[in-house]
């Protein structure tokens, strides 16, 4: 992984934040943090985290609402982990619910540092190697067409056939501004 993996916490409460901090930042991870949902939103997309932690209540939308806003949003990634948090013991419905909006699990306040910590590690080696993936696609998810290494495969195909059979190539050249 070249960059330290990047974890968004989401929490108005900042002993929450902390705690999660103290036991995230001697494991290699970088934190980034934001106390609302309007901020948690922004920051997600524009970090691109490895993970989300969130508060189940915010103070201007509920962790759950934030949650499925997050998976909603075209910009973020859907192999993003997001957990959610909560206080206590929590209900089998409670869980269900967490699981509806779009986490990959709800979180008791306090953590087991030692559980929490394997749980992310595979989190995060899991979107890694998706994103890897992702990167190397030949075909761009978004728009359907070939990416770089798409084109550029195909390119190779098209040549290696040409040579093959002894039939003619053409080039065209299309640019974003309408010029060949």
């Amino acid at each position: 992984m070249a960059r330290a993996p990047l974890v968004l916490i989401i929490s108005e409460h900042e002993w929450a934040s902390r705690s999660l901090d103290t036991i995230l930042a001697p494991r290699g991870y970088a934190v980034l943090r934001a106390y609302n949902g309007q901020q948690g939103l922004q920051r997600a997309i524009e970090a691109d985290p490895h993970a989300v932690f969130i508060d189940r209540s915010l103070p201007d939308t509920s962790g759950l609402e934030l949650c499925q806003a997050l998976r909603d949003h075209a910009e973020f990634s859907a192999v993003t982990p997001v957990l959610l948090m909560t206080p206590g013991p929590v209900s089998h419905d409670h869980r269900v619910e967490a699981l509806r909006s779009g986490a990959w699990e709800l979180v008791t306040l306090p953590v087991d540092a030692e559980e929490l910590l394997l749980r992310l590690e595979r989190y995060v080696r899991a979107k890694v190697e998706v994103d890897r993936v992702q990167d190397d696609a030949l075909v761009d998810p978004l728009t359907g067409f070939y990416s770089w290494q798409g084109t550029m495969r195909r390119i190779q195909e098209l040549g290696a056939a040409a040579a093959r059979f002894g039939r003619p190539i053409a080039c065209v050249v299309i640019t974003a501004d309408g010029a060949a």
